[in-house]
């Protein structure tokens, strides 16, 4: 008895069958070349990709049937049969049979094929045209590994199944999804790959096209590696024996992911569209419904409008005009319409042809026209004209003239600003500079382009350590004007003291949309208050010490007169006369004292007469050398060329003497230099002012005594000139020098100023007004 093979077995010409099936069907040039290079089998793809039929290949040479591929397609079958290697994915180029000057590329694969005895007599030759792949950026790649069949030169998933509907393979795309495995005993489980969803579906159609054998096509949703799914289309063809029976299927699937979006897409967009359409189509009928009211409307709005409106005929005569040009005219609309509006509103001919042919011509731009009203004032206004469809003209006028004014007026503010002395300076919300004047720039020593742009953040020099944008968000929050003092630091690096005032700028819906700083430099202003503060504490204090020095020299003086009286009837050895001795030269101190209040207070009036100062100068310096000790060199620089002053000599010199013995006591420890100078200086009101409030303008002499002593801190300096304020320890001075030296000078209508650095040293300078 013969074998019979299992219903699952195939018969080698029917494998065969089903090998050359797929083998005509493969979407890939498939033939086989001989030893000799002949053609002993190719597929309808190979002649199609040839151009020649299937059956005139065979017997034939590659140079026969495409000769600009011959060569290439030679040498590698004949290197795939000399070393028994494959050719993988050699890609040529050659022209076209049918049309010479059309390149055309191809992808070929050689593999040798070996009998039994190891010899190699054939070769299999795969050719894909991949022109039009090329062309169309290759939709399709292959598999990392090539199978020898067709399934594996497809990037679609391949699969196949028995004639029961059980696969049995996938090819090496199944990688690249999630749910695609093998059982033990060798089964493909293909459901898990499957949304859900889509599971019932897919294996009913399944099912139905095993049963009845019709061709299976399904739609849906297939697992990726990554987790995701994607729609993907699913074909299955039966191969059938010659009896009709199925003996195989196979099948691809294809991502149509992106097919599905685009429908998607496409019908969300034909939604949309059918919505717009439905839309527009109410729109319009409401439009319709609406256009009589709107007819209205448009008049109310051609009465009301705030601008002037004539409506010219193609003729060129103003045929309707609105309110607003009744108004600022003055005719009424019965009347335009019955007169020659053009006449009496230009009533210049030259001039009103000029203005017709500008409204007729009806091009792009305004143009500024004289238009005389009932009145007879000229009415500045600005005319823009547009032509309809019907030939007629519509032009539109503005009233310009106030406008213009607000421009004027907008200039002279500008000038105003650029031209005021006080520094203005506008800052946006954000406190960035936007503007600065010239002041401005005088006052920080900055040029506008170095503010323009910055915040205060960035101009951190200039605001020296002032919090500005807290003042900023404070005006802001409070919608009020902030005032106050500040400091500001030049572009000199000069410190200076300034008076600001910054007031919010609120837009008409009550918005702050800037900010307005307005800055004076009052450093000047402050110097003289502070003088004039110690200046009016002087007074006040040699006010009180006039009057207290008065009652004591009452007292002082009977002491003196009687203690004299009892001395001269006490004889020398007299045990009383020692006591009254004391007593006389306590009395004397306390006279000497008095006498000092009332120079400093002023009340000690002496006569004046002109000095030649550089004579009292000299005598004083020439005083000092013989009081000061050696270890205080003494030099002077006088020259005063002959400056004649108003003083009281002895006054003057009492000056000299206070101040070079207090330099002396600075310097008595360690010794130094006394430097004394006389010069002439001329000062104009600033800077006068500057030194003291009372000091005029005018020709000076000044006269300077510097020492290299202990200096002063600042606190010492602001009570220096207080009488009986000291420095010195009890017994050494009586706070009194240099309370006398300020009323002198200010007695002689001078002034006196120190300046002082601790352990450096101090220099007083006097300044006198020289006699003309």
């Amino acid at each position: 008895m013969h074998h019979q093979p299992e219903n699952n077995e195939m018969t080698a010409p029917r494998e065969l069958e089903i090998l050359k099936t797929a083998y005509n069907a493969a979407p890939v040039g498939l033939g086989i070349l001989n030893r000799e290079l002949r053609f002993v089998m190719v597929n309808e793809r190979l002649a199609e990709i040839h151009g020649v039929p299937a059956g005139e290949h065979i017997g034939k040479s590659p140079g026969e049937i495409m000769p600009s591929f011959a060569g290439k397609i030679e040498v590698m079958a004949r290197t795939a049969i000399e070393t028994g290697e494959p050719v993988y994915d050699a890609v040529i180029t050659g022209a076209d049979t049918s049309c010479p000057e059309d390149l055309r590329v191809w992808d070929v694969q050689m593999t040798p094929l070996r009998e039994e005895d190891g010899r190699i007599d054939i070769v299999s030759v795969a050719i894909e045209d991949i022109t039009g792949i090329q062309r169309r950026e290759k939709a399709l790649r292959q598999s990392e590994a090539r199978f020898r069949t067709l399934a594996e030169t497809t990037p679609q998933l391949v699969w196949t199944a028995g004639p029961d509907g059980e696969v049995d393979y996938y090819n090496e795309r199944c990688k690249d999804y999630r749910g695609i495995f093998r059982t033990p005993e060798g089964r493909y489980e293909w459901s898990p790959v499957l949304h859900e969803e889509d599971v019932r579906p897919t294996v009913e159609a399944w099912r139905h096209a095993v049963m009845t054998g019709e061709i299976y096509q399904i739609e849906h949703r297939v697992q990726l590696a990554d987790g995701t799914y994607h729609w993907h289309l699913s074909r299955g063809y039966p191969v059938r024996d010659e009896h009709g029976r199925i003996e195989k299927w196979f099948g691809t699937a294809t991502d149509i992911e992106s097919v599905k979006q685009a429908e998607e897409k496409i019908r969300k967009t034909n939604a949309e569209l059918e919505h717009k359409v439905d839309e527009r189509t109410r729109v319009l009928a409401r439009a319709v419904d609406r256009l009589e009211e709107q007819s209205e409307v448009l008049r109310s709005i051609v009465d009301n409008i705030p601008v002037m409106l004539a409506f010219y005929d193609s003729n060129g005569n103003i045929s309707f005009a609105n309110r607003e040009m009744e108004r600022l005219l003055g005719w009424s609309q019965e009347e335009m319409r019955e007169m020659d509006l053009e006449a009496a509103m230009f009533p210049d001919p030259v001039y009103r042809r000029e203005v017709r042919e500008h409204m007729m011509e009806a091009k792009p731009g305004w143009r500024d026209l004289n238009m005389m009203t009932r009145s007879g004032d000229m009415l500045q206004a600005s005319w823009f004209s547009v032509r309809l469809s019907d030939g007629s003209q519509i032009g539109i006028g503005i009233d310009v003239g106030r406008r213009k004014k607000m421009e004027q007026d907008l200039l002279r503010l500008a000038k105003a600003i650029e031209q005021t002395g006080e520094g203005i300076g506008i800052f946006s919300p954000e406190g960035e500079v936007i503007y600065v004047n010239p002041a401005y720039e005088r006052l920080s020593g900055y040029r506008r382009d170095e503010f323009v742009g910055k915040k205060a953040d960035e101009l951190t020099d200039y605001f020296a350590g002032s919090d500005y944008r807290s003042i900023i968000r404070q005006v802001g929050e409070e919608g009020r004007q902030w005032s106050g003092v500040q400091k500001r630091r030049k572009k000199t690096g000069e410190l200076i003291d300034i008076h600001m005032t910054i007031s919010p700028v609120h837009s008409e819906a009550g918005e702050i949309i800037n900010f307005i700083s307005v800055i004076r430099d009052i450093t000047g202003e402050i110097k003289l208050r502070e003088q004039l503060s110690q200046n009016q504490k002087l007074e006040a204090i040699g006010t009180l010490a006039g009057g207290i020095a008065h009652d004591l020299k009452n007292i002082l003086t009977p002491i003196v007169l009687n203690t004299e009286i009892a001395m001269m009837d006490l004889e020398d050895g007299h045990p009383a006369r020692m006591l009254l001795d004391e007593i006389m030269q306590a009395a004397r101190m306390g006279v000497d004292l008095t006498n000092q209040i009332v120079t400093f207070s002023r009340r000690n009036l002496q006569e004046k007469k002109p000095v030649r100062i550089e004579t009292v100068v000299r005598d004083s310096v020439d005083f000092l050398r013989s009081v000061l000790p050696s270890t205080i060199t003494i030099r002077h620089r006088i020259d005063a060329r002959g400056a004649v002053v108003m003083a009281d000599p002895t006054q003057i010199k009492q000056v000299m003497i206070n101040l070079g013995s207090n330099a002396g006591h600075a310097m008595r420890e360690k010794g130094g230099v006394l430097d004394v100078a006389l010069t002439r200086e001329t000062l104009d009101a600033k800077a006068a002012s500057e030194i003291s409030p009372d000091l005029c303008a005018g020709l000076y002499v000044r006269i300077e005594v510097k020492d290299t002593g202990t200096g002063m801190d600042a606190r010492t300096l602001q009570r220096i000139f207080e009488p009986f304020f000291t420095t010195k320890r009890k017994g050494e001075g009586t706070g009194m020098g240099l309370s006398v030296v300020h009323g002198i000078v200010k007695d002689h209508k001078g002034a006196v100023t120190v300046r002082s650095w601790v352990g450096k040293g101090t220099i007083f300078t006097v300044l006198l007004p020289v006699e003309r």
